[in-house]
């Protein structure tokens, strides 16, 4: 009997270790977006987009942060700034700072990187416990495209994921079954 318990506890924590802790994402969380802008006027020009949460749908389309051109898309782990544009042409120079900054709410990002199938990167990339800003200031954007933003986020749920919850399931069902399989092999 001491045997079978050892085995189910083992079983367990063997399920645990592999399993892991789940992935924070973006999806379901709040997002706020403002923005810097020079180009045409004297000195800063800020906007903000707004709150909205996060869906797999666009969550800022293109002109929604005060007539600027951009549109925002953010993935679970990314986020897509978007120049739909025909014409080619750069981000003002005229400031040090010329970009966009996420504020999110209920999650803690790690890291920010640029993806590789990013049309044009940002010249700098901030990051705070709850904040990405990307400066675009003298970037030149390239018609019909797309800067991406690769995010990692710190710590995860300690709640297992619902294919853990199976595989343990399945793991105390074969452990029975092989108990009950041994325990009537004695009794014959």
């Amino acid at each position: 009997m001491m045997k079978a318990i050892k085995t189910v506890v083992g079983s367990v924590i063997a399920g645990l270790v592999l399993a892991g802790p789940a992935q924070a994402g973006l999806l379901g969380h709040m997002v706020t977006v403002d923005g810097r802008y020079g180009n045409y006027l004297p000195g800063d020009y800020t906007a903000t987009a707004g709150t909205k949460t996060v869906t797999s749908a666009i969550e800022y389309p293109v002109y929604s942060l005060m007539g600027w051109g951009a549109g925002f898309d953010l993935g679970d782990h990314q986020i897509r700034v978007l120049y739909p544009f025909d014409l080619d042409g750069p981000f003002s120079s005229l400031n040090s700072f010329n970009g966009f900054t996420f504020s999110f709410s209920g999650v803690t990002l790690r890291g920010a990187s640029i993806d590789k199938a990013s049309m044009f990167a940002p010249v700098g990339i901030s990051l705070t416990a709850n904040t990405v800003t990307l400066n675009y200031a003298g970037v030149f954007v390239p018609m019909q495209s797309a800067s991406i933003i690769d995010l990692t986020f710190a710590g995860g749920s300690t709640v297992p994921e619902p294919a853990s919850w199976a595989l343990f399931i399945t793991g105390f069902g074969l452990t029975g079954a092989a108990l009950r399989r041994r325990r009537a092999n004695v009794f014959a």
